[in-house]
């Protein structure tokens, strides 16, 4: 990570989060990584295609920022990078949640009709 020389930072966002935080926050943070890319596969069960496409742009921007942060730092920094992937972990979180009360409310009224024609 760093010489003794101080020769400067490491560039894997995933070693100098471990290093710099801890086994139990960096833990936290491939939990938290790892649910957010189960609601994205999620949302590509969507009937709607606009929710389909959003699921397949944060998988793809969340694999994008997993695999760039092999080799640089950005995570680890409070920069536009940083933001930009917690703004889209929101966006996504937010989506999910409207399109699993969308369908959620579905499911009560087909039951209440299915209920009411007994």
């Amino acid at each position: 990570y760093l010489a003794p020389s101080g020769a400067g930072e490491g560039h894997n966002s995933f070693i100098i989060l471990l290093t710099d935080f801890g086994i139990v926050n960096f833990s936290l943070f491939l939990v938290l990584v790892a649910i957010i890319l189960n609601r994205s596969f999620k949302l590509l069960k969507s009937s709607k295609t606009v929710i389909r496409n959003l699921g397949k742009v944060c998988i793809a921007t969340i694999a994008g920022y997993l695999t760039l942060g092999l080799g640089t730092h950005f995570f680890y920094h409070l920069s536009s990078g940083v933001w930009l992937f917690w703004g889209i972990c929101g966006i996504l979180i937010g989506v999910y949640s409207s399109e699993r009360h969308r369908r959620d409310n579905e499911e009560s009224e087909s039951n209440l009709t299915w209920t009411g024609n007994k």
